[in-house]
């Protein structure tokens, strides 16, 4: 989770939920983000994003190149490769 700005009084949002794994990861994962999102006050706008050092399946690739709010991190963004 990482917080957008706020001070005083004013709430913090929640700028992007997120989820790390060594495994590859799938639709799943990104839908489990999905029903927690509405959860939390302030997310409703977070960004959804997603860090495997294994990769992604072909079905979340797809999904998320339609998202402007999914962000999929593997190994080589990391390093900058």
């Amino acid at each position: 989770m990482a917080l957008g700005p706020g001070t005083g009084h004013q709430r913090r949002t929640i700028a992007a939920l997120g989820e790390a794994k060594l495994r590859e990861l799938d639709v799943g994962d990104l839908d489990r983000l999905e029903r927690l999102r509405p959860m939390l006050q302030g997310a409703e706008q977070a960004h959804l994003v997603l860090v495997s050092a294994a990769g992604f399946t072909p079905s979340v690739v797809d999904f998320a190149t339609n998202r402007v709010d999914v962000h999929l991190v593997d190994l080589e963004d990391v390093y900058c490769q």
